[in-house]
């Protein structure tokens, strides 16, 4: 009896794509790291997983980067990385560049949140001759980021139990010569030098907590550094950066909001926030949205513990209005 075997023809038609993904980067704050953002990512990947079932949902943290020095080169390095990433995960699931094969969501913690905003004005610019937005960015969310700045006051009142700290620092900022400028928003009225300290305290109190007490006139140097990433916050170079985002996103179909982390102390009948809130006859007012955590004493407490449930007890509602926000979005992006 014979037998005889066909080979199998290789299909000469391109292997058929895999399920689309979903991609969430998340990007930390002034001297954070890669774990700034704590289980927030794992716990947002399981509530989004049923919400959005035709796509696989990535969660991905940015590596820790230097907040100092120039704040251009780091939203660059930022929108360099990204389109890396998005190029590999397309070209590992069979997509073609520009296919739809990866959605980006972008969030930002502080100066993280004001750092994406500024990516996508910069993949805006750097796409404009190509029509499409690529990598295709549906959502911008920035968490407690200071696009109007700090409210001087809170933040004063925070640091109270530092105080002498802040002022030895101040006597060395005055023998370095800082250039401060003076702080916009509601405290325009504060005095010269509350204005000076509200600056210094919102730039470095995450610096005084990282030296541990550590005399401040010994890291002069890196105090300098640090400021000068995040000067710009408060000299108006990026002052249109919030007006120029909520433009850019209606144009590419971006959604984008602020997520600010508000505080009602029981000695206060107003409530008391980190960053500074637009006015509420601006354009950028309807894209804030607080966060009310009734587990922290002051407003600093609350801007870095977003991200831990024992310390934020709007933590739970938190993941599920992120979730939410992405997931309504990526349908209206279908």
């Amino acid at each position: 009896m014979l037998f005889t075997t066909t080979a199998r023809v290789p299909s000469s038609q391109p292997p058929r794509p895999r399920k689309p993904t979903l991609l969430v980067v998340f990007v930390h704050g002034f001297i954070g790291t890669e774990e700034s953002f704590s289980n927030f990512p794992s716990d947002l990947q399981q509530v989004l997983k049923p919400l959005t079932k035709s796509r696989s949902v990535k969660c991905e943290v940015y590596p820790s980067y230097q907040t100092k020095g120039d704040f251009n080169q780091a939203v660059l390095s930022f929108s360099r990385w990204l389109k890396n990433l998005v190029r590999q995960r397309e070209t590992d699931r069979g997509y073609c560049k520009n296919a739809d094969g990866v959605k980006v969501v972008l969030c930002g913690h502080s100066m993280g949140g004001m750092l994406i905003a500024d990516a996508l004005l910069h993949l805006h610019v750097d796409c404009l001759h190509r029509g499409e937005l690529w990598p295709r960015i549906i959502a911008c969310i920035a968490f407690d980021s200071p696009f109007f700045g700090v409210d001087p006051v809170s933040v004063l009142e925070a640091l109270a139990p530092v105080q002498a700290t802040l002022d030895l620092f101040m006597e060395t900022a005055d023998s370095i010569k800082f250039e401060l400028p003076v702080i916009g928003g509601p405290a325009t009225a504060m005095a010269s030098r509350t204005l000076r300290y509200a600056v210094f305290q919102y730039a470095f109190f995450g610096l005084v907590l990282y030296i541990g007490g550590k005399c401040l006139y010994k890291v002069s140097t890196a105090i300098a550094d640090y400021w000068k990433f995040i000067r710009c916050t408060f000299e108006g170079t990026k002052g249109n950066l919030i007006g120029a985002t909520v433009k850019v996103a209606k144009l590419r179909n971006v959604r984008f909001s602020v997520l600010y982390a508000a505080h009602n102390p029981p000695s206060s009948s107003s409530m008391k926030t980190f960053v500074c809130l637009p006015d509420r006859k601006d354009p950028a007012f309807k894209h804030f949205h607080p966060i009310h955590n009734t587990r922290v004493n002051n407003v600093i407490q609350g801007h870095i513990s977003m991200f831990t449930p024992k310390s934020n007890s709007a933590y739970s509602s938190l993941v599920k209005d992120v979730a939410k926000k992405i997931g309504s979005t990526l349908f209206q992006n279908v």
